[in-house]
């Protein structure tokens, strides 16, 4: 059992540096510092309009930064936390198994969330539902629609 835990940190330590590759932490990292390093600026704060870009872009880089460092600290820890566990303790094999699983659904997210990292991909969604000519049904498939349009993004946590 402990041999699949440490078969799975394996593998999620592979999709994690594939991960840094796609995310160009590297280059980010460069860029996070150069933005810190503007924000520290002598009367950087003077002109609101010209840092607003430069905090979006800050705020942008963090967004890609963040999660994939507590990620790497997470799985840094339940790869130390494998080596010290006996193979016959099977409560603390199954709390890394666990854990495992949920960093590997976080890294997934984190994937998924960075397909979403085009130029225009931070700019909000309009949806527009309507009914048409057809009647009282049609109304009510359309506020259907919408409510479960509104669930969702209520969900994942859109503003709606």
């Amino acid at each position: 059992m402990l041999s699949e835990t440490k078969e799975k940190l394996k593998d999620i330590e592979a999709k994690l540096t594939n991960l840094k590759t796609y995310l160009s932490v590297d280059r980010n990292e460069a860029r996070l510092k150069e933005l810190e390093a503007r924000l520290a600026s002598p009367g950087f704060w003077d002109d609101q309009e010209k840092s607003r870009p430069i905090i979006q872009d800050l705020k942008a880089v963090r967004a890609i930064l963040d999660p994939y460092f507590e990620a790497r600290k997470e799985l840094d820890e339940l790869g130390e936390l494998a080596v010290l566990v006996d193979d016959q303790d099977g409560n603390s094999i199954k709390e890394i198994s666990e854990s495992l699983g949920r960093l590997e659904k976080k890294l997934e997210g984190l994937e998924f969330k960075n397909l979403l990292s085009g130029e225009n991909d931070v700019n909000n969604a309009i949806l527009n539902i309507h009914s048409g000519a057809g009647g009282t049904e049609s109304c009510d498939w359309a506020s259907m629609l919408l409510r479960m349009y509104s669930m969702w993004a209520e969900k994942k946590g859109y503003k709606v």
